[in-house]
């Protein structure tokens, strides 16, 4: 019987095992493919093989890959759909008589509703500082505050953080000689505050006198504001002459079209009617001078 180190000695050398036959590449790649992820990672760090592909030209594991996959794959997605939802709709591509493709509009055209947004001043009492984080607006009863935020916005880009809105009804008076009632338009007033601060222009009696000339000037220039007070006044006065005379053909003569109603233009008046009145009781003095020049007058002799 052999001793026991011996017996194992020939015990190895009788068996042969399967490490010792050569892979097959094919079978190489499928079970480095079919092998867990960790176990792969054991291997390339004790074959030192780290840096081989595995099975990929990009080098990622197939996780990592189906992952990159799904991540692309969604941001397609979100791209196609963000593509699609903000297109310009309502165009269309027509080809003109120059053969060139033009872009049309489809359907009909719609129109912003008829509304003034009218900015003034904050009421701020005597005494106190402005404020320039709110803003007063004079708009019509039927704009909301959801309206007012979003036309702020999207037309100007102010931002808002509150809306505070009431409504004024005008008093009722009546008409000049007691023949029905007027009154003036309502309004809906709307206090807005402000994130960025905003500094309505001065008043006119905040004012130094030189801002108040230049003030005064770029509105003369702009807006012609001279012009429109004395053509509205000489309206009101032509008006008022034709209701007191009668005459509806009564016009304000020619050359007080400026200041009508002024003392300046009453003298100016009576001094061109006065000048009229004397050059014709020159005229009549100078006919009377010379008929005594010319002596007598002998009347005709009746024939006998």
């Amino acid at each position: 019987m052999l001793p026991t180190g011996l017996s194992r000695l020939v015990s190895q050398c009788a068996c042969r095992t399967y490490a010792t036959i050569p892979e097959h590449p094919v079978a190489l790649k499928a079970y480095r493919a079919s092998s867990p992820l960790n176990v792969r990672e054991q291997h390339a760090r004790l074959f030192k093989e780290l840096g081989r592909k595995h099975g990929r030209k990009d080098g990622d594991n197939p996780e990592l890959a189906a992952l990159k996959d799904r991540i692309r794959a969604h941001r397609e997605k979100v791209a196609e759909t963000a593509g699609r939802r903000g297109r310009i709709r309502g165009i269309r591509r027509v080809k003109g008589s120059d053969g060139k493709l033009k872009e049309t509009v489809v359907g009909e055209r719609i129109y912003f509703p008829n509304i003034i947004f009218r900015m003034v001043r904050n009421h701020t009492p005597p005494g106190q500082p402005y404020n320039p984080y709110e803003a007063t607006f004079r708009i019509p009863q039927s704009i909301t505050k959801t309206d007012i935020r979003g036309y702020l916005n999207n037309v100007y880009g102010v931002k808002t953080t509150y809306i505070r809105t009431d409504n004024y009804l005008p008093k009722i008076d009546r008409r000049q000689g007691n023949i029905g009632r007027d009154k003036k338009v309502p309004y809906k007033r709307a206090i807005v505050g402000l994130v960025d601060p905003f500094y309505y222009p001065l008043a006119m009696e905040d004012m130094t006198g030189k801002e108040r000339l230049e003030r005064m000037g770029w509105l003369e220039q702009r807006y012609n504001i001279t012009a429109e007070i004395k053509s509205s006044q000489s309206h009101m006065v032509e008006e008022w002459m034709r209701q007191k005379t009668g005459n509806k053909k009564w016009k304000i003569a020619e050359g007080d079209e400026e200041e009508p109603h002024s003392r300046k233009a009453i003298l100016r008046r009576v001094l061109e009617r006065r000048e009229i009145r004397e050059q014709k009781i020159k005229l009549a003095k100078s006919a009377l001078a010379e008929m005594r020049q010319r002596g007598p007058i002998i009347p005709p002799q009746p024939p006998t």
